[in-house]
């Protein structure tokens, strides 16, 4: 089956076409991107956009400014009939080619075809059938102003130039409605954990006295902590052991009995949660001995999901952990929840980012993360910061996860809404 998939700018049919292909296996084949690839030197549509629209559109490597260029071709109604008179024909031979070049690998694969302009592309004849992804023109308009930064006004021109609503009805055959927001309670959970880890950068490096003198740190990912702060230049001098990482290799299968291991599937950003957890057997965790847990250590993933750092609980003492996982052990000057908050701010981010530049390792090795500057402030006011940090995070916690509530249950209308219209459950509209 080819479906295509049609609508206006600011619709959603992004998430529609996300469920396809996560849902469904569905082969997605962009018009949009397709166009754009047309356009470099070399391709089909390149000379002749040139010298339809001047070299005044080109970039200084030759390339094609999209951003002139669409200035000048959406001027007017006439120049905009030239641009797609070049481009459509081209976009639906390559796009021939991508169907037969799936079809060769995938006969029975889902193929859907993603453009605003698919009559005039001359697509709908390539298609079994196609969808109209409508949303109401304010929710577009928001949408708009949110992903590309618009003013209200131009939001209303974009929109006016596309097609009206009645026009892409009558083309399709099947139409959903995408005014339930997904995504805009996903841009919500986003702001939501951005504005947690700016409090928590905040706290952590400036403390909560914000009349406390100031000093520089002395680096710039830290910026100014209190003056009465120290810094500990490397975070392996206020350990009792160094850090280290896990069991290497964890074998198959597990050990039903065996001592249970964290990877860093476990390891979320505050909190740990096994999520089908691995074994080995004893005699594997003690030959890692060095690794086994006794409570109060912080974790951090050095490997695979970046980010996650968490306090061990007490009631996973004997644990071990596995090799994208390092384990620090702090001395007794230390408050673990502090440095595990510190690990979770945007300083441990732009430091781990800014030394990780240009390499093709993907992980935060030891010797790095051993050297990691902090502040460290006196251990009650450590206390202090973490105390407040867990009540301000559980409480933005709590608004995340009535969002993300909020978001599944989108997600599960619109996915039982699009398998009922591929099944051929819910009658056409």
């Amino acid at each position: 089956m080819i479906l295509g998939i049609t609508g206006g700018v600011g619709a959603g049919k992004s998430s529609v076409l996300a469920i396809l292909e996560k849902e469904y296996n569905a082969k997605l084949i962009l018009a949009d991107e397709v166009g754009r690839e047309l356009m470099q030197p070399g391709e089909a549509n390149y000379v002749n956009i040139v010298n339809a629209f001047g070299k005044e559109i080109l970039n200084e490597d030759q390339t094609i400014d999209t951003k002139k260029l669409a200035a000048t071709a959406f001027s007017n109604p006439l120049e905009t009939l030239r641009l797609n008179a070049i481009t459509h024909p081209n976009v639906r031979v390559r796009i021939e080619w991508m169907i037969k070049e799936i079809r060769d690998k995938e006969p029975d694969a889902l193929i859907v075809i993603e453009a605003a302009l698919l009559s005039e592309g001359h697509l709908i004849p390539l298609c079994d059938d196609v969808w109209y992804i409508y949303t109401d023109e304010q929710t577009r308009i928001k949408r708009i102003m949110e992903s590309r930064g618009y003013s209200k006004e131009r939001c209303i021109q974009t929109i006016a130039r596309q097609k009206s609503d009645a026009q892409f009805r009558a083309e399709c055959r099947v139409v959903i409605d995408n005014s339930h927001s997904i995504e805009e309670t996903k841009a919500q959970i986003e702001k939501l954990k951005a504005y947690k880890q700016s409090l928590i950068t905040e706290v952590v490096t400036k403390g909560l006295d914000p009349t406390v003198p100031m000093k520089d740190s002395g680096f710039e990912w830290i910026g100014e902590i209190p003056a009465h702060w120290e810094i500990t230049r490397k975070l392996a001098f206020v350990t009792t052991e160094g850090i280290s990482y896990g069991i290497v290799k964890l074998f198959d299968p597990d050990d039903v009995n065996g001592v249970k291991v964290l990877r860093c599937s476990d390891v979320l950003e505050g909190f740990i949660k096994p999520d089908n957890i691995r074994t080995v057997t004893r005699e594997v965790s003690n030959e890692y001995a060095r690794t086994i847990l006794a409570g109060g250590e912080v974790l951090v993933n050095v490997r695979g999901s970046l980010g996650g750092c968490a306090v061990v609980p007490e009631e996973m003492a004997g644990y071990n952990i596995a090799r994208e996982v390092a384990k620090i052990t702090l001395n007794s000057r230390m408050c673990n929840r502090y440095v595990m908050y510190y690990l979770l701010s945007r300083c441990f981010v732009e430091y781990r980012t800014s030394h990780l530049s240009g390499s093709v390792y993907v992980g935060l090795n030891i010797e790095l993360l051993s050297s990691c500057p902090l502040p460290n402030p006196e251990l009650t006011e450590q206390k202090a910061i973490a105390d407040y940090l867990d009540k301000k995070c559980s409480q933005i916690d709590h608004l995340i996860a009535i969002k993300q509530a909020k978001s599944e249950k989108l997600e599960q209308y619109k996915q039982s809404f699009i398998y009922e219209y591929v099944t051929g459950k819910r009658e056409v509209m």
